[in-house]
C-alpha cells in the first residue's frame, strides 16, 4: 500500500477505534502487505496502534474522562503489556516467516468471522 492508502486506512481506523474496541485486525493486513518480514510487520502495527491509542487519550481527555481514577489499573495493564512484548519478541524471533504469515492470515480470518457473527447476533 502507498502513502495515500495508509493515510486513508489510518484515518478510518482512528475514527473506528472510538467505537470499536479492537482495530488492530483492521490495520494488520496493511502492515503485513507493507512489510518484508514478521519483525517489520509487528513493529509497523505496533506504531500504528500506539498512534491510535495516543489519539484516543487526547480525545477522551478533552471530553473529560477522569484518567487519574484509573491509574492503578492502567499501571498494571502497562506492566502486563511490557511483559507480553518481551515474551512475544522471543517467540516472534523463533517463529519461521512462512508459519508467521500463514498463522496471521488464519488469525485475521477467524477474527473477521467472529466480528461478523457478533454483528449478525446483535443486529
Amino acid at each position: 500500500p502507498g502513502q495515500k492508502t495508509f493515510f486513508l486506512v489510518a484515518l478510518a481506523s482512528t475514527f473506528a477505534t472510538m467505537f470499536v474496541g479492537a482495530t488492530g485486525p483492521l490495520i494488520a493486513p496493511f502492515a503485513a502487505a507493507a512489510s518484508n518480514n514478521r519483525q517489520e510487520m509487528v513493529a509497523t502495527n505496533a506504531v500504528l496502534m500506539s498512534i491510535q491509542h495516543l489519539m484516543k487519550l487526547f480525545v477522551f481527555g478533552f471530553l473529560g474522562f477522569a484518567f487519574w481514577q484509573w491509574l492503578p489499573v492502567l499501571a498494571v495493564l502497562l506492566g502486563f503489556g511490557f511483559t507480553g512484548t518481551l515474551v512475544g519478541r522471543k517467540l516472534l524471533n523463533r517463529l519461521p516467516e512462512k508459519v508467521f504469515r500463514r498463522g496471521l492470515k488464519i488469525l485475521l480470518t477467524v477474527i473477521a468471522l467472529r466480528l461478523l457473527w457478533g454483528a449478525m447476533e446483535s443486529g
